[in-house]
């Protein structure tokens, strides 16, 4: 309970931040009278129609895996690799840390090298990094080796992955296709834990992170179709 009550108070802290320290910029565009349908309709109006679609397929699967294995990655290092649970959380904690900084080099290497090859690299890595947690020995050391890949290697796919949707979408509905991004990621990509839970009730929580490393595989396939739209610096 304590746990969650210092949450909510971060929330709150965050909330009169908000409030106290970030303006509004003055918006030059039109607002529109259009309806939710013809907004969404207008988002589809984009000459990278397929990318969009491939993006959008990619992001799901994105979603179900960040869902997923954050959910249960806790779970299985504690109960399957036998780390004490205070140690799996750090483990945890270094996973999500190396993730943030990740991120800003995923975004920095696809604007110099394209949005493509960072996904492909990212989610291929991580696929392996996911299969060979199943088969690691219950080794501290290789266990901290892996979770770093993991965190590493699927953090390095967000921000291509975003900057690759702004690339793709019409300037007028940019807002509109962010907000089915998150819709879809974290909506359909909700129902990965549910997912997981069946497999490792049924069979092992090793299936669980089978399952995992097949989405990361799916995602990496995807990417082979999609196309940069905007040329690397």
């Amino acid at each position: 309970r304590n746990t969650f009550l210092v949450w909510g108070l971060i929330g709150l802290a965050m909330a009169a931040l908000d409030m106290i320290l970030v303006s509004n910029i003055e918006n030059e565009a039109k607002a529109s009278n259009q309806g939710y349908v013809e907004t969404l309709r207008g988002m589809l109006k984009t000459e990278h129609l397929r990318t969009l679609i491939l993006v959008f397929l990619i992001i799901i699967l994105s979603g179900a895996l960040w869902n997923g294995v954050s959910s249960w990655i806790l779970t299985y290092i504690n109960h399957i690799k036998g780390v004490q649970l205070i140690i799996a959380g750090g483990l945890s904690t270094i996973s999500y840390t190396i993730g943030s900084f990740a991120q800003i080099l995923g975004g920095e290497l696809s604007d110099r090298k394209g949005r493509r090859i960072i996904l492909l690299i990212g989610f291929g890595l991580f696929s392996a990094s996911l299969f060979a947690l199943t088969i690691v020995q219950s080794s501290l050391p290789l266990i901290l080796i892996i979770v770093s890949l993991i965190g590493f290697t699927f953090y390095v796919t967000q921000s291509p992955l975003n900057a690759l949707l702004g690339d793709i979408s019409p300037k007028r509905t940019v807002g509109v296709t962010y907000g089915v991004n998150f819709a879809i990621k974290y909506g359909i990509g909700a129902f990965a834990p549910v997912v997981a839970g069946y497999l490792a009730t049924n069979y092992s929580l090793d299936y669980v992170f089978y399952f995992f490393a097949l989405i990361s595989a799916a995602a990496f396939a995807l990417s082979l179709f999609v196309k940069d739209v905007r040329n690397p610096s």
